[in-house]
């Protein structure tokens, strides 16, 4: 709610309202800027001036700058007040009266008209303009007066203000075009316009361009000539009119056709109204810099690859080192330990840690003297050294002697002296040990190849002998009864003799790598009952019934018929010897894809599982006790799976277990015509 104007009076005691009301132009408001009260006249011109509306939302001071508040008013009361509306910027003119005591403050004005026609567009008549005292007029007029001398005298003291700084400017001006002719920097200089206005001598240097070649041409399509891509303006006049400085390097072309690198500054020049009259551009010349830049980014790429190259090896060297099946380690010149892998370690039974720093008589002390002497001969000479099948306990095993590979390698410092040493160690007792037990195999071979032939020499005339006394028939008959039973032991045992020692020779040979296959195109089907032929005694002597199942068809094979016939007695003879008597056994051939296939099944006393893969090894045997099992010495079995390999086939055993029988698979290749 607004407060009423006070019952006071001015001078003359007229009462307030009546006074108010003789000027209808008249605007009241209060402490807290709002309006109370307004003339009749008044909200003709200002509508919205009505009581209760803020004064600072229907009107604007525009002199004396100030707030529309009374504090202000009363400091300035004896000064013209223009006041402008808001919606329609028509000016009101007038004086501040203070009322008394009173908070509020009063305005006596009238429309400022510059001609009697405003009047209809203000919507005024001459009815609203009061008959006014003449003094108050002239107190108006005093006033406008007196505004108008401050106004002159402020307009003089901005002149002599601008002149002084004119003259300052263009004294700057002398001494920058001084300073622009003299530098080494290309120095543009705009019109408002941004046209080129100067340029100094520097500029001509730089670019091969002269005033008169390029002046008057817009700043930035001068340099977006030469490098379109590289010139933003939108950044460039966002830079600018935020009134900072807008560097850019561009690749420029010179006059020439030659391409430099500039370096600009771009910079504003305000005049006096700090306004901008035109720009300053500084240009340098930053080819060599710019050369010198990517060739030290080059040279850091290339420095940086190297180290990540570098890094990378050291990174491998370090797997190597950490991975290596072999152990490694640096030693200093007094033997301690500065790094170890974990092959060493393990190879000496201590950790990584317990070693560095330590030296060698600290950690394997069962090594330590001869390392020593190793050692120090390396140092002595400056010389690599190997050392082989070096012997030597370890903490890791204690009490076993084992054997090593020693290579020493020295490492060298600055001066060329030995700093250090390396020493690769490869443990090679369990390769001595599978070297001991091929070198014992290899001369069991021999002495089995030698015993084999030492055998076979006397057993000829021994059969000799004993087919020469059957057919003597000079003996008594019934004596000779009894000889010739004993006779044909002695011939059947002789025999069975023959034909281990000629399997040994045939082991000998395949061992030895001397055996060849007298290869020819073969049907296996022949085969089959030669090899039949040559058990048959045994199977008959021990009442075994064979069956024999074959295709129709041949079953053609590139082989050697001697060795072929060799492999399938074997395997019938290995059958009949392990079936007991009155056994069954089963010979069956066929076709498997591009395979010959070979069967002999037996229902005798079977394979242990754990058994099936080293049966085919030489002198390997199943433990039976029957006599007949007891009477090989584990050959045939070996003999049969090496000659078949030498014919490109395998081998291969099967058995549900003791005593259910086994069955054996001989695969062949078929020749090649009939694969094809």
């Amino acid at each position: 709610m607004t407060a009423p104007l006070p019952s006071s009076v001015l001078a003359g005691n007229l009462p307030v309202r009546a006074f108010l009301r003789a000027f209808p132009f008249y605007l009241a408001w209060n402490g807290d800027g709002v309006i109370v009260e307004a003339g009749p006249s008044l909200r003709k011109i200002y509508p919205n001036a009505e009581p209760g509306a803020r004064i600072e939302d229907v009107f604007r001071l525009v002199r004396p700058r100030g707030e529309l508040a009374p504090a202000f008013f009363h400091a300035n009361a004896d000064q013209l007040f223009i006041l402008e509306g808001k919606l329609n910027l028509r000016l009101l003119r007038g004086g501040f009266f203070p009322l008394d005591g009173s908070e509020i403050a009063v305005f006596l004005g009238t429309p400022w008209l510059r001609d009697t026609d405003e009047l209809s567009s203000y919507g005024l008549t001459l009815a609203d303009f009061a008959v006014h005292d003449q003094t108050l007029d002239l107190l108006l007029l005093l006033q406008t007066q007196k505004s108008a001398a401050n106004d002159l005298r402020h307009l003089n003291a901005r002149l002599v203000e601008k002149r002084s700084q004119l003259i300052e400017k263009e004294a700057q001006a002398r001494k920058l075009a001084l300073v622009a002719s003299s530098t080494d920097n290309a120095v543009i200089l705009t019109d408002f316009d941004m046209r080129l206005e100067w340029v100094n001598d520097a500029f001509t240097r730089v670019t091969g361009w002269t005033f008169e070649e390029i002046g008057g041409r817009r700043l930035w399509d001068f340099l977006a000539a030469s490098a379109p891509e590289a010139v933003s303006f939108d950044a460039a006049a966002a830079c600018l009119e935020a009134g900072k400085v807008y560097r850019k390097e561009l690749l420029q072309r010179r006059r020439d056709g030659r391409h430099y690198w500039l370096s600009i500054e771009v910079q504003r020049l305000p005049d006096e109204a700090r306004e901008v009259a035109s720009l300053m551009v500084i240009g340098r010349d930053v080819t060599e810099r710019k050369a010198a830049v990517e060739a030290l980014r080059r040279s850091e790429l290339e420095a940086r690859s190297q180290r990540d190259e570098a890094r990378r090896q050291h990174d491998e060297l370090d797997w190597i080192y950490n991975t290596a099946p072999i152990g490694i380690c640096l030693f200093d010149r007094d033997l301690r330990y500065r790094r170890v892998n974990r092959w060493l370690a393990e190879i000496n039974g201590a950790s990584i840690d317990a070693h560095i720093g330590k030296s060698v008589w600290d950690v394997a002390p069962g090594v330590a003297a001869r390392v020593e002497t190793e050692a120090q001969n390396v140092i002595r000479t400056a010389r690599p050294a190997r050392f082989e099948d070096v012997t030597g306990e370890t903490a890791a095993q204690p009490g076993v002697i084992r054997y090593f590979n020693e290579s020493w390698f020295p490492a060298f410092d600055e001066r060329g002296e030995v700093a250090g040493l390396t020493l690769l160690v490869e443990e090679i007792t369990d390769q001595r040990r599978v070297r001991v037990l091929k070198e014992a195999d290899r001369r069991k071979n021999e002495f089995l190849a030698t015993l084999a032939h030492e055998l076979r020499n006397p057993l000829a005339p021994i059969k000799s002998a004993l087919q020469m006394v059957q057919m003597n028939e000079s003996f008594d008959p019934e004596i000779c009864a009894e000889n010739q039973a004993a006779l044909r032991i002695a011939e059947r045992q002789v025999d069975h003799l023959t034909r281990l020692v000629d399997d040994l020779l045939e082991v000998a040979r395949i061992t030895h790598g001397k055996i060849e296959l007298k290869r020819e195109p073969t049907d296996l089907l022949a085969i089959l009952p030669q090899a039949v032929d040559l058990v048959r005694p045994q199977l008959e002597r021990k009442g075994h019934v064979l069956t024999y199942e074959a295709p129709a068809a041949p079953l053609p094979v590139s082989g050697d018929k001697v060795r072929l016939v060799q492999v399938f007695a074997n395997l019938l003879d290995n059958a009949v010897k392990y079936t007991p008597a009155g056994g069954a056994i089963r010979l069956s051939a066929g076709r498997e894809g591009e395979m010959a296939v070979v069967r002999v099944a037996d229902n005798g006393q079977g394979i242990p599982p754990e058994k099936l893969s080293s049966i085919w090894d030489l002198f390997a045997q199943v433990e039976y006790n029957t006599p007949e099992a007891k009477a090989g010495i584990g050959i045939g079995l070996a003999l049969a799976r090496n000659l078949v390999e030498l014919h490109g086939g395998h081998v291969s055993a099967a058995s549900q277990g003791a005593g259910r029988g086994a069955e054996f698979r001989v695969a062949i290749p078929l020749a090649a015509s009939l694969k094809s």
